[in-house]
């Protein structure tokens, strides 16, 4: 394909035009380009997203800004909007993710944090993904499988979808709403805890955080 273009963009190994190294993710990605020893900590999370860094980069060097600047602009973007979105709750450390989620961003949300440590307990909170039509049923069930497959103190379904999580998640705690996992967020008094939360932006699990 790339042969249908006359002078192609490569990216991010040694050789090509903007060459970026991966250099960990544990929660966030790092990296370092070029030949400088120098390693980069952005502020996202998950390996997954060492690709849109390495673009941006890319892209930075395309129109003439000096790698330091743009590996440094990179370090100093922090993800809002509920995307991502790092808060901290006393001791502790919230992912949320509400503002969208499909099949493939749930499972790729699930992986990456069942990876990730430096807490001394971790709960997930999943909400229903919306749109799904015939495949909603079979979707839900394959998050619980996905889920099961972690060592994760905690698991929380909330909505009408995701009860066929239960399926292949037994011992997950389920609560029909939102409004239901509200209280026994309030009176679990969480300590010390690394929580991801996703749902799709209908389930509104952003009002969650203010009683964790």
């Amino acid at each position: 394909m790339i042969k249908r273009f006359p002078n192609p963009v490569l990216y991010p190994v040694k050789g090509d035009f903007c060459e970026v190294n991966f250099k960990g993710a544990d929660p966030f990605v790092k990296f370092s380009v070029e030949d400088s020893d120098e390693v980069y900590q952005s502020g996202l999370i998950g390996a997954y997203n060492f690709g849109n860094i390495a673009t941006a980069l890319t892209v930075g060097k395309y129109f003439g800004v000096p790698m330091d600047k743009a590996a440094e602009a990179v370090v100093n973007y922090h993800p809002s909007n509920m995307r991502s979105q790092l808060l901290e709750k006393r001791s502790n450390l919230i992912i949320l993710d509400a503002y969208n989620a499909n099949p493939s961003s749930m499972e790729v949300a699930i992986r990456t944090f069942g990876e990730m440590t430096g807490k001394k307990h971790k709960m997930v909170i999943l909400g229903d993904m919306f749109e799904l039509g015939e495949h909603a049923e079979d979707e839900h069930r394959r998050l619980g499988e996905i889920v099961s497959q972690y060592k994760i103190d905690k698991v929380c379904f909330t909505g009408k979808l995701i009860v066929a999580a239960l399926e292949k998640a037994p011992k997950a705690l389920y609560f029909p709403d939102p409004f239901s996992l509200r209280n026994w967020l309030q009176d679990s008094e969480l300590e010390d805890y690394l929580i991801l939360i996703k749902g799709s932006r209908g389930m509104k699990l952003e009002t969650l955080v203010d009683f964790i």
